[in-house]
């Protein structure tokens, strides 16, 4: 048993159905505090059967003349550049084999991961762990608390599989940022749902996947702030030593056959948010970032999805309206997720974020729209989001500190000569 001296399991593997074969598959992990194929091997469980994409043996051919389509259309109104990617028709099991891997999901997941994985280990030395001679503290305690968080992030990125009609449909990355997705027959769903054409559905698809990777790409500092956001709630996470030593310290619990049974992971998946304290001041601080940044994204860029498709898809309104209602209830996926994190990525109202776009494009065009863009210190806070007005002011105070002032169109509010303390607003 190489790699376990020290180790005892406590009579386990003999006569308890347990494959101790399997435990030392797990607990071999070394690779940080999320057990990566475990999770990937869970989602396959949870996402069921693989389905056909699209019922079509085509629809890769499809997707790719929908995208060629709508990055055309998408051009002349916008200065973000095009992006050379791939661009994919994916099953449920192929999303989840790309959004498990290293450029996926694992942005969200791993710095709070490794904050309950260093949470742990100090709970183990202080309290005397799990009721096992673990030798090595250390080493032993990441396969274990990987193995249980990876059965965790199998749950999210199984039910997302299903939940999601695109790569982008969270306004967040879930795979590399230069791809491009339609996952699975939802589209066609909604389509049939909603007595809609399925191929513009698929085109409006198209659009809003097309924009978000021309947004995440042509804005060069915007993932690595999305990336240091989320470090710093990972850093700044609080965890409940007994309910991590509960969840984490009966290791029976992990016997593989629970693998196989849906809903003992699922029930798994709801006890994560015990681990949780109440957020701190920085934390809520992050999260509210979080939370409007993802607010504005969503705005942004259907603002462009409205711009290129106008004129062209004749029922392009109802289908964004269906989308909007859908993104409004989060699924499933995003549920276990904020369970898991502790870290809730969706805003209360997305409509706010489309309404602080159409307000600064009216008062700016959309040169002046573009200002959010220029640099993390441009993006509005959430007070600006639900008041563009006060945005607005900051920027003509900027413009009139450095004497280039532009002239601002009609707009409902007057500009004060005075543009001192905007900050405080």
């Amino acid at each position: 048993m190489s790699g376990f001296e020290g180790m005892d399991f406590g009579g386990l593997g003999d006569g308890f159905g347990f494959d101790l074969a399997r435990l030392q598959e797990l607990l071999s992990w070394r690779e940080g505090p999320v057990n990566w194929p475990l999770a990937k091997e869970t989602a396959f469980n949870i996402a069921g059967e693989p389905r056909p994409i699209l019922g079509d043996t085509s629809a890769q051919a499809a997707w790719n003349d929908a995208v060629l389509t709508a990055d055309t259309w998408l051009a002349p109104h916008t200065n973000l550049p095009s992006v050379s990617g791939p661009a994919k028709a994916l099953s449920p099991h192929e999303w989840i084999d790309l959004a498990t891997g290293p450029m996926g999901i694992a942005r969200y997941v791993e710095p709070v991961a490794h904050g309950m994985h260093e949470a742990l280990t100090r709970g183990l030395a202080q309290e005397g762990g799990l009721g096992i001679s673990l030798g090595d503290m250390g080493s032993h305690v990441t396969p274990i608390t990987a193995m249980a968080t990876g059965i965790q992030v199998g749950q999210i990125a199984g039910r997302l599989a299903t939940q999601l009609v695109g790569a982008w449909d969270l306004s967040m990355p879930t795979m590399a940022v230069d791809t491009v997705a339609i996952i699975g027959g939802v589209a066609t769903e909604i389509a049939q749902t909603n007595g809609l054409d399925p191929r513009e559905v698929e085109f409006v698809v198209a659009l809003r996947e097309c924009a978000h990777r021309r947004l995440y790409t042509g804005v060069p500092w915007l993932l690595d702030h999305l990336t240091s956001e989320l470090h710093a709630y990972g850093n700044a996470a609080q965890f409940n030593i007994e309910a991590l030593m509960a969840g984490f310290g009966d290791i029976s619990a992990m016997n593989p056959e629970l693998f196989n049974d849906p809903e003992a992971m699922r029930r798994m998946s709801e006890q994560a948010g015990a681990v949780h304290d109440q957020r701190s001041p920085e934390q809520e601080a992050v999260q509210e970032r979080l939370q409007t940044l993802v607010t504005l994204i969503n705005g942004y860029t259907d603002v462009l999805i409205r711009r290129a498709g106008t004129g062209r898809l004749p029922n392009l309104d109802v289908i964004l309206d269906v989308f909007a209602e859908r993104a409004n209830e989060p699924g499933a996926g995003e549920r276990i997720m904020v369970n898991l994190l502790g870290l809730d990525l969706h805003p209360e109202d997305l409509s706010q974020g489309s309404a602080f776009c159409d307000a600064v494009e009216r008062a700016r065009g959309a040169a002046g729209l573009d200002r959010v863009w220029s640099d993390a210190e441009h993006l509005p806070s959430r007070g600006e989001v639900m008041n563009p007005r006060r945005w607005l002011l900051r920027v003509a105070g900027e413009d009139a500190a450095m004497g280039t002032e532009a002239e601002l169109p009609e707009v409902d509010f007057e500009v004060p000569e005075d543009l001192s303390g905007l900050d405080n607003l």
